[in-house]
């Protein structure tokens, strides 16, 4: 069976964790600048979590495409715990070291990811070249963890907002992934193990299978990336950069209960 691939994408930074919260000004900001990037990828058709934060960050994109966004309630946020919980992230910390471990009323690693399975299942059946899905961190963690044992807790909390992973889809189930930023974008990718461990300082080249002009055909508009690159530059301060510079592992200091 011909592996097919689909882009993960973790929502931008919003104004709580509620299911209905809105994208913060800075999240409004980088689901803007990330447009840039799934147009660059060559992304025709969009997929999102219920949660308000996921559909907004692809709705820039999808106005501009003009592609409808398909809710998928499968795509929701890992559900900790039904109620707020002070010591929450040592809870998350134990569920990487045992993916069956849950509180009460709460979702495991691994039933988060049979969800997130059936979710993927869909989205690679649909027949896009390259469709998108806009999910959550812990969600995304648990697929990666299911590829790759070695991303765990550390590497779930270095998960940025937003954040993009390319996956590769065999036989219904994720078979493989790679980590996407703007340097990936231009030729630059990093290997999974140096992903999965949160290294980005010996990173290699190496031909990007999605490149702007690898694209032309799925959406012309992608071409003008390729002589335009400052439009991939533009998200420096929204992706966790400053004066230009790229921060990739930037960790935020606290995350609130239940949902995240």
């Amino acid at each position: 069976m011909t592996p097919s691939t689909l882009i993960l994408v973790r929502h931008a930074l919003s104004t709580g964790q509620a299911p209905e919260a809105e994208l913060a000004p800075e999240g409004a900001g980088q689901a803007t600048v990330l447009s840039e990037r799934l147009l660059a990828l060559g992304v025709d058709g969009l997929f999102s979590s219920p949660y308000r934060r996921a559909q907004a960050t692809l709705d820039p994109y999808a106005a501009r495409m003009g592609l409808n966004v398909t809710i998928l309630h499968e795509l929701h946020e890992r559900i900790l715990s039904p109620e707020p919980r002070e010591d929450w992230l040592d809870h998350v910390r134990r569920s990487f070291a045992d993916s069956d471990y849950k509180l009460a009323g709460g979702e495991s690693l691994r039933e988060t990811y049979s969800r997130a399975l059936g979710a993927l299942q869909v989205i690679a059946g649909t027949g896009h070249t390259l469709p998108a899905a806009a999910s959550h961190g812990n969600l995304i963690a648990s697929v990666l963890n299911g590829l790759d044992s070695d991303f765990g807790f550390e590497q779930w909390r270095g998960l940025r907002n937003p954040d993009i992973f390319e996956l590769t889809i065999r036989g219904g189930r994720p078979a493989g992934y790679r980590r996407v930023d703007e340097r990936a974008i231009w030729g630059l990718h990093f290997t999974r193990s140096e992903t999965a461990a949160g290294l980005t300082a010996h990173s290699r080249f190496a031909p990007w299978p999605h490149s702007p002009q690898r694209n032309l055909k799925r959406h012309p508009q992608a071409g003008q990336l390729a002589r335009q690159p400052a439009l991939l530059l533009q998200g420096q301060h929204y992706f966790g950069g400053r004066h230009g510079r790229f921060d990739p592992w930037r960790r935020l200091s606290s995350r609130p209960h239940g949902h995240f």
